[in-house]
């Protein structure tokens, strides 16, 4: 998910038109009023998300009153934060039983007045089933929380039994051979935030090729939305040296094993760019794509803008 709102984030989204989803609700500021009404609609947009797919409810931006553009932004409508203090949110929040893990709540500052904020609630997919405050459970479908029926409910429980991968994508510059030429590299860290560890987990990360060097000009390419993506994938497979065979050169023969994942623990993967931190702003809207799969579970997919992206102190070796 990202993690660095920004004003300019918001606004884009208004510009751009950027249409709710499975994933993503705006709500106007009055979606925040202290009322029972209120309390119980904010529980059960939140709860839907984490029993779905998990994203984000944007509260402080309306949508259109025109039915044909009902689910488009359009504009903002900040909210006083002394009247609605995050505070006061997280304690609504709180009211989903069980309690969501990992969400999070971003206050994004409204230049027009300093007592004006949109606060951005990035919610994670759930490891069970998630309850409202009416003691009801909701699901995402379409553009709407909507009840769930029992076989769903026992569905979303059964997450539990299965691992949980969660992706932290940073940027840092490049060592060794590359340190020189100032170039950056992409890292990406997998930790299995679940219950049960993941024998068997491999991922997919999609970049713009114009991001990439010349060691990947000749993969294979695909294009998402008018833009040049290649594709690089990533497993938890070690190869251990078991013998050699012939004299000279000696060919060294292998014996393949999985790393399994255990709960708690991450594994690093580094990709080395083509650009240096000074492209940063030339390619800040290109945006960067992950698919990991582990065992039975569910796919854990997300993307970030390049011009999100953090910096590490340094980058971690590759495992």
């Amino acid at each position: 998910m990202q993690k660095d709102w920004s004003q300019r984030d918001l606004e884009r989204m208004v510009r751009d038109e950027l249409e709710e989803s499975l994933t993503l609700e705006y709500k106007s500021a009055d979606a925040l009023e202290r009322t029972e009404s209120k309390k119980k609609e904010i529980t059960k947009d939140v709860s839907a998300m984490a029993n779905s797919a998990g994203g984000t409810v944007i509260y402080g931006i309306k949508e259109f009153d025109d039915r044909a553009k009902r689910h488009l932004p359009e504009k903002i409508d900040p909210v006083a934060r002394n009247d609605y203090p995050n505070e006061w949110i997280e304690h609504v929040i709180s009211s989903v039983r069980p309690r969501i893990d990992g969400l999070d709540i971003h206050p994004v500052t409204i230049d027009t007045g300093n007592n004006l904020v949109v606060y951005v609630v990035e919610i994670p997919k759930g490891a069970t089933a998630h309850q409202a405050l009416d003691r009801r459970y909701y699901r995402r479908y379409n553009f709407e929380s909507v009840p769930m029926y029992d076989h769903e409910i026992r569905d979303v429980m059964a997450r539990g039994q299965c691992p949980r991968i969660d992706v932290e994508l940073t940027l840092s510059r490049a060592e060794g051979s590359y340190a020189g030429f100032g170039f950056l590299e992409l890292v990406l860290i997998y930790t299995n935030v679940g219950r049960v560890y993941a024998q068997y987990v491999n991922g997919f990360l999609e970049v713009p090729a114009s991001l990439l060097g010349e060691a990947h000009a000749e993969e294979k390419s695909a294009i998402r939305d008018g833009v040049e993506y290649k594709q690089t994938m990533f497993e938890n497979i070690h190869k251990d040296i078991v013998d050699f065979k012939g004299l000279y050169p000696s060919i060294p023969l292998y014996v393949t094993r999985y790393d399994p994942l255990l709960p708690g623990l991450s594994r690093t993967y580094t990709l080395p760019l083509g650009v240096t931190e000074e492209h940063i702003a030339k390619y800040a809207d290109l945006i960067i794509w992950w698919n990991i799969y582990a065992d039975n579970a569910p796919p854990t997919e997300g993307h970030v803008r390049l011009g999100n992206l953090a910096f590490t102190a340094q980058a971690a070796s590759q495992e």
